[in-house]
């Protein structure tokens, strides 16, 4: 029980710690900050640790013949620890939801503004990207795009 402890409370923190990084990532998207890097970079080096930890679980629950930690934990009898266990489980569901939301924010955000880019660097070079954009331009009898939304 302590292995399924220790698992649930480090998969409940780096969660914690991915949502943070994902809220702050989101606002700078939102004000259309130019140091999305140095966030971008935080989120990296954070998913490797995502990642082993998602495998020491999978590894765990196999040798336990058990689908999921919920699974593992019904079997359990009920003491101080398997409670500890369900709650760092009801929190870690919680966040990974809230996660998923934010990443759909993140991913959204980044769409919509490379849509704006194609469409600013279309409109200053003249160029007329066919029916996605409206008429061909009359200064621009060129059949050619700068960025091409079709691609």
């Amino acid at each position: 029980m302590d292995n399924v402890i220790k698992l649930l409370r480090e998969q409940t923190i780096l969660c914690r710690r991915t949502l943070e990084l994902f809220t702050k990532l989101i606002e700078l998207l939102e004000q259309n900050s130019p140091n999305l890097s140095e966030s971008i970079l935080k989120i990296e080096k954070i998913i490797p640790d995502l990642r082993k930890n998602a495998v020491q679980a999978q590894k765990f629950l196999q040798a336990q013949n058990c689908k999921d930690f919920a699974n593992f934990l019904e079997k359990q009898e009920n003491s101080i620890q398997s409670d500890v266990a369900k709650r760092l489980l009801a929190q870690s569901e919680i966040l990974q939801t809230q996660l998923k939301h934010k990443i759909n924010s993140a991913q959204l955000l980044t769409e919509k503004g490379a849509v704006f880019v194609n469409f600013n660097l279309n409109l200053l070079s003249q160029t007329s990207a066919g029916t996605t954009y409206g008429e061909q331009s009359l200064s621009s009898q060129s059949k050619l795009q700068m960025i091409d939304s079709s691609v």
